[in-house]
């Protein structure tokens, strides 16, 4: 078996990236397959879409793990050093416009171009399957200045809904609560059992988002890796998959609530408390995935590890084909005599190809040079702290 390269300071985790590359492609899939609906007849459509076999296009479960994923990947870039509080208020600036630059900058690029497509595309053809209405009004709305504005400064809090660019939802939460993640590792780095109860508690009170408490279990999740308390770890193939069935059941709970409570179908989306439960199965996922060797040599494949540099690209731009080529191509099938269920599935195939070179092509264009812009303007802004400040030799690098 390949070994499997230890992070070191500023390293990146390869197998981490191909986790987030794994949970962007399925939500691109959960974009597809919620705009065209799934293929099948009953039963087999209600499983697919009420019990554990939705986790390969369960969008929300991804969004769970993004947020997890986040907070342990940026946590631990600060965990690796002795924290001092004169330190980190200097080096705060720096890590915000680092942040801002990573995640506001190729995302406004994908508003403005959507919005061009928008007002120039040719109304959509009639296809079979034909979109839901979600989908097919997705573009057509009458939409007003304000919320435009909204959407495209990623204003916090939230908009009710976003129009241009539906899924960057999540990167106002991101924005907004990774900000605050050097003071979370702060806290944490001696009070972990109070970042943790007290994040629950400010979110069951509704005073910070449902997610914050994603992100606190990723900072607590990079505190113990970073302690060695769970790379150095072995456990016994019956533990494994002990924690890899609860795992799965809680990361899956959200849409498999009917299976385990039947007529409960239209709670799925109604129940924040929900997203507790997605978050606490992704930090189970997470902690299994960083003491299973095997399964960190199978997820660092370079294949796997590549899908996950260009997760934000395709998370970004993968409506563009869903919007702007899925419709034309459904209706050339159709042209062809293809329909229905063979449509969907050559359409699917089509789409997942399409979406991962435009997210090559994105990442090349435009992603890499803004991450770059980001790590100089971040290594300006830390270069002119005092040097009392500074911490070692070392700046922040974050990806």
């Amino acid at each position: 078996m390949k070994a499997v390269k230890k992070a070191g300071r500023g390293r990146r985790i390869d197998f981490l990236d191909s986790v987030r590359g794994l949970a962007s492609l399925i939500v691109a899939w959960s974009h597809y397959v919620q705009g065209y609906e799934i293929p099948a007849s009953e039963p087999l459509r209600w499983w697919l879409l009420y019990s554990p076999l939705r986790i390969w296009w369960d969008g929300s479960a991804s969004v769970s793990m993004f947020f997890v994923l986040s907070g342990f990947v940026l946590a631990l870039r600060f965990l690796e050093r002795p924290l001092r509080f004169s330190w980190l208020l200097a080096s705060w600036p720096a890590f915000l416009v680092q942040r801002v630059v990573r995640i506001w900058g190729p995302f406004i690029l994908v508003f403005l171009v959507s919005l061009g497509l928008r007002y120039s595309l040719p109304t959509r053809p009639a296809t079979s399957p034909s979109p839901i209405p979600w989908l097919g009004g997705m573009w057509t709305e009458a939409w007003d200045t304000k919320t435009i504005l909204g959407e495209a400064v990623l204003l916090f809090p939230p908009l009710p809904t976003y129009l241009v660019v539906t899924q960057s939802w999540t990167l106002a939460y991101e924005l907004m609560i990774s900000a605050f993640i050097p003071w979370m590792a702060f806290l944490c780095a001696d009070y972990a059992m109070v970042l943790l109860i007290g994040t629950a508690a400010l979110s069951y009170a509704d005073l910070v988002p449902v997610y914050a408490v994603h992100f606190a279990l990723g900072v607590f999740l990079a505190r113990t890796y970073q302690r060695r308390s769970l790379a150095n770890r072995r456990l016994r193939p019956v533990s494994i998959a002990l924690v890899l069935v609860l795992a799965l059941f809680l990361y899956t709970f959200r849409f498999a609530l009917p299976l385990y409570m039947p007529g409960s179908e239209n709670l799925v989306n109604r129940l924040p408390a929900l997203w507790w439960v997605t978050g606490v199965g992704s930090f189970l996922l997470l902690a299994l995935l960083l003491v299973v060797r095997s399964a960190q040599a199978f997820l660092a494949r370079p294949g796997l590890v590549y899908l996950g540099r260009i997760s934000y690209s395709l998370y970004l731009t993968h409506f563009w084909l869903l919007l702007c080529v899925a419709p034309w191509l459904l209706a050339w099938l159709n042209g062809q005599g293809i329909e229905g269920h063979l449509a969907w599935w050559l359409g699917f195939v089509v789409f997942t190809v399409a979406c991962l070179g435009l997210a090559a092509v994105f990442h090349r264009l435009v992603e890499q040079p803004l991450v770059r812009l980001a790590g100089s303007l971040a290594r300006r802004l830390d270069s002119k702290k005092r040097p009392g400040l500074t911490h070692g030799k070392r700046s922040l690098k974050l990806s």
